[in-house]
């Protein structure tokens, strides 16, 4: 007796819960698109609040859950052709922060991909190649990826600091140091 009704009591609260979970997916398909766009952005600023307060390299939880927000954003509103790629930026130099550099290539890239008209486009290709030469440590991807910046962004700050790279990406330490010690004398 004490069984069955342990069992039905178990067998109530599943049902309960069942039907709460199934009224909360209604509730969440009833929201249109703005409201939950306004909702993750809300959610999105918070978490930015709180990181800014923070240094968010020490905070890799919170860094993660902020990326994991702009990335879930991107995913559900990929024609928002303004905040996606805000936030794919922001998603890759977190990566960056916290020492996923690959992954971080791999959002800039996204940004190129299917932003190619944001804003600071040229400064994405930019940090692909900065990523490649200073993270990774992959001298000849950093050199193709600067030269594509060249490339594409003739004339753009960003293409004149890869030119400048290039210049500099062979050099040792000690020829780099040397060549900027000549440089200081002169001026």
């Amino acid at each position: 007796m004490k069984y069955l009704m342990t069992l039905s009591l178990a067998a109530a609260i599943i049902v309960g819960c069942s039907s709460n979970d199934q009224s909360n997916e209604n509730s969440l398909a009833l929201r249109s698109d703005q409201e939950v766009s306004s909702e993750m952005i809300g959610t999105i600023d918070s978490l930015e609040k709180e990181l800014r307060a923070e240094d968010f390299k020490t905070d890799s939880e919170a860094a993660s859950m902020l990326m994991d927000s702009y990335l879930k954003y991107v995913s559900l509103f990929p024609g928002n052709e303004e905040k996606c790629p805000e936030y794919l930026y922001k998603a890759a130099a977190i990566a960056r922060a916290v020492n996923l550099p690959v992954k971080a290539i791999k959002h800039y890239t996204e940004i190129l991909t299917d932003y190619p008209s944001y804003k600071n486009a040229s400064e994405a290709a930019f940090q692909i190649a900065f990523t490649y030469d200073n993270d990774l440590n992959e001298p000849e991807r950093a050199k193709e990826a600067y030269q594509s910046v060249i490339e594409k962004y003739p004339g753009d700050l960003w293409a004149e600091q890869s030119a400048e790279r290039l210049k500099t990406i062979d050099m040792s330490e000690d020829e780099l140091i040397k060549m900027l010690m000549e440089k200081n004398n002169l001026n």
